[in-house]
């Protein structure tokens, strides 16, 4: 394969931005300090599913590299602090739904497909292919060819699961949420073969591929919710569901920034503020901090609009409406908890003194 004089530029570029930044020191403070008047809750079981995990592991994960990356991500954590209260059975299958997300997400993220547009092509095709089979069987779809690269075998346990216990109409909004996720994963790696992206169009396009979307709408079916359609199309619950993609993404992309960097990736909103802005990487750091911070208090406005438009609803209604609200903060406090602490990104050397305040060397 050829190198095009705009990949050579690009690959300048991007090296460029990665060498200015070498050597350089973060502070960030205890970002948990953000979310005033939330207490982190996790899931009863997550040790012990944690350790069930190793059988997801062992099934569907190939190699020993993989699968020691995988327990470096801490599955059980993010999913412990994302659901915190369902039933045992349910939890079971959130745990290996999002171990299931990060193992399909580094194949394109940093695995054998980065830089391989036309192989992601198949991937991303060959896995929406098998979801619908396991998530709509009402559409009569085919799997795809066996042995094809899609790694979206533990849906056959997931979808089995998600077949029953609730309405098809949630059903097929958790489908939806999976297929626009996957759009935008392979929008994102086009994106990332091109160029450094303008900051603007960098934050929608994070929005789109974090994958939060989709873990919350499988709230209905975890939690046993009713959520009328109206509520799914006001605009306070799209607001609600934006910040919380906002949120997670941020703090992701703070835990993760040195692990991008070494591998020579600037994807990523820090290198950008510093590209675009032409500030320091402790300043691009403190702006994130600050987005955050609006972004929660933006997620709070959100909540309480939601619970006014549905304050004349009935109470099983409302009810619901506070486990959905609530479960939202779950999954923005819980990422940013569990991206500090499970081992992929941070090493317990970066963190001093009391609370979650912790320092990066790029």
């Amino acid at each position: 394969m050829t190198t095009s004089s705009a990949d050579s530029a690009f690959l300048h570029q991007r090296s460029d931005l990665v060498t200015s930044l070498r050597g350089h020191k973060i502070e960030v403070p205890d970002i948990l300090a953000i979310y005033q008047g939330w207490t982190v809750r996790k899931h009863p079981d997550t040790n012990e599913l944690r350790e069930d995990l190793e059988c997801f592991y062992k099934t569907y994960i190939p190699t020993d590299e993989q699968r020691n990356k995988a327990r470096k991500v801490d599955s059980a954590l993010f999913a412990g602090t994302f659901w915190t209260a369902v039933a045992k059975d349910k939890f079971e299958v959130l745990c290996n739904l999002m171990a299931w997300f990060f193992f399909w997400d580094d194949e394109i993220d940093c695995g054998s497909l980065t830089n391989d547009r036309e192989r992601t092509e198949a991937y991303i095709n060959d896995t929406i292919a098998f979801l619908k089979c396991c998530l709509q069987p009402e559409l009569n779809t085919s799997f795809p060819i066996p042995g094809r690269l899609h790694n979206t075998g533990p849906f056959i346990g997931i979808g089995k699961a998600m077949l029953v216990g609730q309405s098809l109409e949630d059903r097929n909004r958790f489908a939806e949420s999976l297929y626009a996720y996957f759009e935008a994963v392979r929008a994102s790696q086009a994106q990332r073969l091109v160029g450094v992206q303008a900051l603007d169009a960098y934050i929608e396009r994070r929005v789109e591929s974090i994958a939060s979307r989709p873990c919350l709408a499988i709230l209905p079916w975890a939690y046993s919710l009713t959520i009328p359609s109206w509520i799914w199309d006001h605009e306070a619950t799209k607001r609600l569901i934006r910040e919380v993609a906002f949120g997670v993404f941020l703090a992701n992309d703070i835990a993760s920034v040195k692990k991008e960097l070494e591998n020579d990736d600037v994807d990523s909103i820090i290198p950008i503020l510093v590209y675009e802005k032409g500030v320091s990487a402790q300043q691009a750091a403190d702006i994130v901090i600050k987005m955050m911070t609006q972004s929660y208090q933006d997620f709070l406005a959100a909540g309480d609009c939601l619970r006014q438009a549905v304050s004349r609803e009935g109470q099983s209604v409302m009810q619901d409406m506070n486990i959905f609200i609530d479960s939202c903060l779950d999954v923005i406090v819980g990422n940013a908890l569990s991206s500090m602490i499970a081992p992929r990104y941070l090493a317990r050397t970066a963190f001093s003194g009391m609370g979650y305040k912790f320092t990066i060397v790029l």
